[in-house]
């Protein structure tokens, strides 16, 4: 359980010919390269100066100008979740994964992340 951001998470590590079809993902799930990561992963609110690569883009910018330009209202914006590794944003959940941790021809183990809000 997420006490910060009232929610739960769920991991799942799949073999990569398990997956379905990448694009057909419900907003609350994510599917990531396992092995481009580690535990522990950490959960929390987003921090004005909380940068990454959404996917599909080659440019880093903020989570909050993601989430403005996404049309979230800018009080959601303020206590966004975001899931990290170290210090590097891994995923906004709803939205997008950051690029350096998608499933690629190369990737082995996918790691399945699901967040359910309360």
């Amino acid at each position: 359980a997420l006490t910060e951001i009232n929610g739960v998470m769920r991991f799942t590590v799949l073999p990569v010919h398990d997956l379905r079809d990448l694009k057909a993902l419900p907003a609350g799930k994510a599917f990531l390269d396992f092995d481009a990561m580690a535990f522990p992963l950490i959960v929390r609110r987003v921090r004005p100066n909380d940068r990454f690569c959404p996917l599909g883009m080659q440019w880093n910018q903020t989570v909050l100008k993601f989430l403005a330009y996404r049309k979230v209202p800018e009080k959601k914006r303020r206590t966004w979740p975001v899931l990290l590794w170290k210090d590097r944003i891994v995923w906004v959940p709803g939205h997008r994964i950051d690029q350096a941790f998608r499933v690629t021809d190369h990737t082995q183990k996918v790691l399945s992340v699901e967040l359910s809000l309360a």
